[in-house]
């Protein structure tokens, strides 16, 4: 089993934020509501009184919305960082990487390292069918409801996000006298995910490929690492986890 150094998850802190605004909105009606059947006054005051719990309903289906999206991207996190445990001990997995670089930032959702190579590994937790080229600005997803109703919507590319986060990486360690080269992969993490991407140079996989771990460690490498290059590129890491 791999080392893992966990860092901070900025999406768990958003979705509980989410959370906890939905809970005190809800509390907030309910005391409003109880408000306007406890005092005596005019219907027309009643009325006024109601608008903020109307505004109250509109602001938690918003949140609750947000909430949702947020809650599947810590969900695709986790099984990523679940798969990710399964490599070699000689493997040591990193979550959550904060960078910046000539007024760039990003986020990197996990870095390996081992002998044989650094990989960043993007996580999408996407469902649904998604169609797309490797050099299209946005993909194409198709998604079916709850209640059959099929429909369509754009998506980001995300190899543009994987190589920000690959330029700003390697340009940031080398600022501090670490030369590394890093292979990037995408990780669908939805086991309702179908991918029909076309034309692509980046490694996109697919958690029903169950393949990740096997492609980590066959993985030939344009550069070996021993354990002093490892042990630096891992205080790196460990430096700019929050």
């Amino acid at each position: 089993m791999a080392k893992i150094h966990k860092g901070k998850n900025l999406l768990k802190s958003k979705r509980n934020g989410l959370l906890l605004r939905v809970i005190l909105i809800i509390i907030f009606i309910i005391g409003d509501i109880g408000l306007i059947f406890k005092i005596d006054i005019n219907i027309k005051y009643k009325l006024i009184l109601i608008v903020p719990s109307i505004i109250g309903i509109f602001l938690i289906r918003y949140y609750w919305k947000n909430f949702k999206i947020v809650k599947s991207g810590v969900a695709g996190e986790n099984i990523g960082l679940k798969i990710a445990k399964k490599l070699p001990r000689s493997y040591e997995v990193f979550s959550n990487i904060f960078l910046h670089y000539k007024g760039q930032g990003c986020e990197i959702d996990l870095v390996v390292i081992g002998d044989n190579g650094v990989f960043v590994i993007e996580v999408k937790n996407h469902n649904g069918s998604i169609a797309g080229r490797g050099y299209d600005s946005n993909w194409t997803q198709h998604k079916v409801g709850k209640n059959g109703g099929k429909y369509t919507k754009r998506i980001n590319n995300p190899i543009k996000q994987l190589k920000k986060q690959i330029h700003i990486f390697s340009q940031s360690i080398k600022k501090e006298g670490i030369n590394i080269w890093i292979d990037g992969i995408i990780l669908f993490t939805n086991k309702g995910c179908n991918l029909e991407i076309k034309n692509s140079d980046t490694t996109i996989m697919s958690v029903n490929d169950n393949n990740i771990v096997k492609y980590i460690t066959n993985h030939k490498g344009k550069k070996k690492y021993n354990r002093g290059d490892l042990d630096k590129i891992k205080k790196f890491l460990i430096k700019h986890q929050k």
